[in-house]
């Protein structure tokens, strides 16, 4: 059957400093405007104990620190 992965307990503590730099703070990703507020919201959610919006935070983080490895280099 495999496991469950953490991701919603990684990305409240140990993460959530990456997340913050990494996605929250993010004006676009791929050059595409995000709604900060928005993502703020989800964070919130989040932190309070909602595990449905992590997987969603956490391709966001991934997006982001792909960018940033990939795409940032070239530019």
């Amino acid at each position: 059957k495999g496991f469950t992965v953490p991701m919603d307990k990684w990305l409240q503590e140990p993460l959530q400093p990456l997340l913050c730099e990494k996605v929250l703070s993010r004006e676009d990703f791929l050059g595409i405007e995000t709604d900060r507020a928005y993502l703020k919201f989800l964070n919130r959610r989040l932190l309070k104990g909602d595990p449905s919006v992590a997987w969603g935070l956490w391709m966001l983080l991934s997006l982001a620190l792909w960018e940033e490895a990939h795409l940032q280099e070239r530019i």
